[in-house]
């Protein structure tokens, strides 16, 4: 972690896009959440998450089982079972992690190598 730190330390271009692929990812997540909501509210009821699985299946089914299929007929049968598990979160959590992540070592990236 301290050696990716670094790195973005050095370039500011590295920085910027960092940062940026943070905010995309984070927008993405925040706009799935509210989407959440906003369907939770409209037909009242339980509040359901949309699911990544879901969200891939929607986008590109034929996708989703090919990679199902390479994965579990040429990589190794037991990965697409913690796969499947990722893919039952939550898109916002998928998403706005990694999005967090980026942001974090965009604007700390540089604090954190200054003090080494």
């Amino acid at each position: 972690m301290a050696m990716l730190t670094e790195i973005i330390a050095s370039s500011e271009a590295i920085r910027r896009k960092t940062l940026v692929a943070g905010w995309v990812l984070v927008v993405f997540a925040v706009a799935f959440l509210v989407f959440d909501l906003v369907e939770w509210r409209l037909h009242g009821g339980s509040f359901v998450i949309t699911s990544t699985a879901w969200l891939w299946y929607v986008a590109h089914k034929e996708s989703l089982l090919l990679a199902q299929q390479a994965i579990e007929g040429y990589v190794w049968q037991p990965l697409w079972s913690v796969i499947e598990l990722m893919l039952a979160m939550p898109v916002f959590v998928i998403f706005g992690g990694p999005g967090l992540a980026l942001l974090y070592l965009g604007y700390f990236g540089d604090a954190r190598g200054a003090r080494r």
